[in-house]
């Protein structure tokens, strides 16, 4: 006569199929995979690629209506003028006065 084995209850058995730790343990194995490192090896340059010229034409389509001859690396600019990526930079950093909550509120 085969030994009589007690089945696990059903709450234990959900508990145990839905246990964040195994999916845990298979994202940890998936991600010291050999397979990941081997994708990146392959698509490193074409997307590099890709991203270049993507950037490319974005910067050659921000400025429509400035003439392209002058834009010369050694020209001194106007103080007046500054340029896009340091404007946007400047303005989505909060100052000193927003960032800081004031602690003696009446």
């Amino acid at each position: 006569m085969p030994p009589i084995i007690r089945r696990a209850p059903l709450l234990e058995r959900i508990k145990a199929y839905l246990d964040p730790y195994d999916l845990l343990l298979w994202l940890s194995q998936e991600l010291n995979n050999d397979t990941i490192g081997e994708w990146l090896e392959e698509w490193a340059t074409p997307v590099g690629i890709a991203l270049n010229i993507l950037f490319v034409l974005a910067r050659g389509a921000s400025r429509p209506g400035e003439a392209r001859g002058n834009d010369d690396v050694f020209v001194d600019h106007e103080r007046g003028s500054s340029s896009g990526w340091f404007t946007w930079l400047v303005s989505t950093v909060p100052s000193a006065h927003q960032a800081t909550p004031t602690l003696l509120t009446c």
